[in-house]
């Protein structure tokens, strides 16, 4: 062990806990979907699983901070990725003897104590023994131990207490056939794990995740249990689990799913499906799984490993934010973070004047504001984020309840319905969505353009999102100067003829 790796206990948990804080200092997020769940910690910065890793992401205040569970030899759960140990351990340099006869070296042929002498470093490829993704921590820089369970649930259980906040966890187990056939009863030891620290009920601030159905649903059913339950949705290639992933994926699956789950945890691919050579095609699994009551939160976003419809971590996110997910796991969380609260519109802002692009708060009252006739109004207001510009309108008129704009000469009529209805123009919808306000009462919606009739059953794949809120018979509503659709910099044009 090299000695720069010893007598570091002093100042790694400060680390991980404040030098963050510096980043995030003044970030002001307000509870709101989609929710940010740090994948395996803040592991874009930190090796993953490790207690460095959770303390980051609690600074970077996450939602939820994920833990994969597999079991030691004397049965105790702890944090990791793979039933295996040596892609992320120096175990074969400690314990070489201890590999089975497929060469790997697995956490159940070792005890808690043995597992505790290892250190934990960047993910590698056994066949290369370089790291997975080389830009992150470089792990000759430190010292770092496999958690227990416990030991990472305690952790966030004393930030809560001392940062006054409320970060859930998200816990997958993981193999839970594998287990059994090392017997091994991998939930019933992790269900029973989290009943010490105080999750047993819906109501508490945890999620429970794993990609076998049969266990999914015997945790449900057999083992009694009413944590909010999802059901990972993987590749077939991946062999996660004994099932058919794409027959899970269609409605009478989702269905089926919906029988004892609270959500699903799909691959991105099966959202924004990848197309050579043009935008991705959005599928149909989120309005499938809304329809049957579960969440959506699809894993996993990297800001070194974009898709190539992505051209930067923005654009791959605003692309998600608008189909509808629930949440999202990322190894990069305060870019997550950050871009969630850039996405709120809030009503406190105005342009700047003096034509720099920098932006400024404003007053309590909206500025520039005019009376165009009658009830109707025009609001312009600029967003302090990304200095991009935001146009709102404040529309009323209780007689048809209706309003109609132009949007780059495409008229668009909306039908005030509480903020619930939408009407289709020209091939192009305008989407109200989401239940929970955002900052300010907002709530998000999106413009889309329609595919081609019969393609792809019309599912939107083009959009700009927004943010709108209803004050009495008042509709607001914000779209930014740019956008993930194909006409940027849209001017939003009033006319008052409601008929």
């Amino acid at each position: 062990m090299p000695s720069h790796q010893v007598n570091r206990s002093n100042w790694t948990l400060g680390f991980a806990v404040f030098s963050f804080l510096s980043i995030t200092a003044g970030l002001a997020v307000a509870k709101q979907t989609p929710i940010v769940i740090a994948h395996r910690g803040a592991c874009g910065y930190l090796p993953e699983h490790t207690l460095e890793a959770a303390s980051m992401a609690h600074a970077m205040q996450v939602d939820f901070i994920e833990q994969d569970v597999v079991l030691t030899k004397d049965n105790v759960p702890v944090v990791l990725h793979d039933i295996h140990l040596d892609t992320v351990t120096d175990v074969a340099k400690r314990f070489p003897d201890r590999a089975r006869a497929d060469t790997r070296f697995y956490a159940i042929d070792f005890t808690l104590a043995e597992i505790k002498q290892l250190s934990v470093h960047e993910r590698i490829s056994l066949k290369t023994g370089e790291a997975v993704f080389p830009k992150r921590f470089d792990a000759s820089k430190s010292l770092f131990r496999v958690p227990t369970l416990a030991e990472e649930i305690q952790l966030i259980h004393g930030l809560n207490a001392s940062t006054d906040r409320d970060v859930g966890i998200y816990v997958e187990i993981k193999k839970p056939a594998w287990h059994r056939e090392q017997s091994k009863d991998i939930s019933q030891v992790v269900l029973d794990a989290l009943k010490q620290h105080g999750y047993a009920t819906e109501k508490d601030n945890v999620y429970l995740q794993c990609f076998d159905p049969k266990e999914t649903r015997r945790i449900r059913e057999d083992l009694k249990s009413s944590l909010k339950l999802v059901q990972l949705i993987g590749d077939n290639g991946w062999k996660e689990a004994d099932t058919d992933f794409d027959q899970m994926r269609t409605e009478a699956g989702i269905t089926k799913i919906a029988e004892y789950a609270d959500g699903i945890g799909p691959w991105m691919p099966h959202i924004l499906k990848p197309t050579k050579g043009a935008a991705p095609e959005t599928t149909n699994l989120i309005a499938l799984a809304h329809q049957s009551g579960l969440v959506v939160h699809p894993f996993t976003f990297r800001k070194d490993s974009l898709p190539d419809y992505a051209s930067s971590f923005d654009d791959l996110l605003g692309k998600f934010f608008v189909t509808g997910i629930d949440g999202m796991f990322t190894d990069f969380p305060d870019l997550a973070v950050r871009f969630k609260a850039n996405f709120q519109i809030s009503a406190n802002a105005t342009d700047n004047p003096n034509g720099s692009g920098k932006q400024s708060p404003a007053p309590a009252q909206p500025a520039k504001t005019k009376e165009l006739d009658g009830s109707w109004t025009y609001t312009k207001s600029y967003s302090t984020v990304y200095k991009d510009k935001y146009v709102g309108a404040l529309f009323s008129d209780p007689e048809h309840d209706m309003a109609k704009l132009k949007i780059d000469g495409t008229k668009i009529e909306f039908k005030n319905s509480e903020g619930k209805s939408s009407l289709t123009v020209s091939g192009r919808e305008l989407r109200l969505v989401g239940d929970s306000p955002y900052q300010d009462g907002y709530h998000l919606c999106y413009l889309v353009e329609k595919n081609e009739p019969g393609k792809h059953d019309g599912t939107p794949n083009r959009s700009l999102t927004g943010k709108y809120k209803v004050e009495g018979d008042l509709l607001t509503l914000r779209f930014p100067e740019t956008c993930n659709c194909s006409r940027s910099g849209l001017t939003f044009n009033y006319s008052r003829n409601p008929k």
